[in-house]
């Protein structure tokens, strides 16, 4: 079971953790410019945004890539098979009650901070970064690996992400734009939230409730006649109980 954190822990946690993402997408940058870890000029590469663009062609491309992910969770989650029979309990176990205490507006500052710091470190710095030095297709593999380790819930999960990762690395290659990968990752992960937390499933306290529940309902149940005959003291015999003192002689 998660342990219980306030709305106020949540999301100063989740600020801290997608800020350092994003800091540490400027720094890295930064310094692989100064130390001159590169193949192409600064300009070109260096800062994570140098790819992010502005216009509503991306942002329709963006809203739209959010489907396929969706579909791919949708059939794990009606159809599973193999290693994906227990991604249901995900969602059960871990992202509801660690949710619960947020309002619908948080859902919306968090898939925002996911989509934009996390895309702005694995897609604005991580992968430029290593296409300088390995295969274009060897760089997704490598950034998809790292994306799919920060989300390691459960080994089927992590294929999840993984799969979730290259998708998102080829958005990248064939918009040349930041925008649609970082609007993909923010609208599939307000979407997901929205529906995880709609959904009228058992979570991991219900059934203690419903075991606690059970335990009054059979304390309140009246005795078994038979309990009671073992259990109550034995009565006297008539002859005991008829005979006075002093009638014995």
């Amino acid at each position: 079971m998660n342990p219980r954190f306030s709305r106020k822990e949540i999301l100063v946690s989740t600020l801290a953790v997608e800020g350092v993402l994003a800091f540490l997408a400027v720094i890295l940058a930064g310094l692989c410019g100064l130390l001159g870890l590169r193949h192409q000029p600064v300009a070109e590469w260096q800062w994570p945004w140098t790819a992010l663009h502005w216009s509503w062609a991306a942002v329709g491309w963006g809203c739209l890539g959010a489907v396929p992910p969706l579909v791919i969770i949708l059939l794990i989650d009606r159809y599973p098979i193999g290693p994906f029979k227990h991604v249901a309990d995900i969602s059960d176990r871990f992202l509801r009650p660690l949710l619960r205490p947020c309002r619908w507006p948080d859902y919306f500052l968090l898939a925002t901070l996911a989509g934009f710091c996390e895309e702005l470190f694995f897609r604005g710095w991580m992968q430029p970064c290593l296409a300088q030095w390995l295969p274009l297709w060897a760089g997704v593999l490598l950034s998809g690996f790292v994306f799919a380790l920060c989300h390691l819930i459960t080994p089927a999960y992590f294929i999840i992400a993984w799969i979730i990762s290259l998708y998102l690395a080829a958005l990248l290659i064939w918009t040349d734009n930041l925008l649609v990968p970082m609007l993909t990752h923010g609208v599939y992960d307000l979407i997901a939230i929205f529906a995880v937390m709609n959904t009228k499933t058992s979570t991991p306290d219900e059934p203690d409730r419903i075991s606690a529940r059970s335990d009054e309902i059979i304390e309140t149940l009246p005795t078994p006649l038979s309990a009671e005959s073992d259990s109550s003291p034995q009565a006297p015999s008539p002859s005991s109980t008829d005979r006075e003192p002093g009638n014995d002689a």
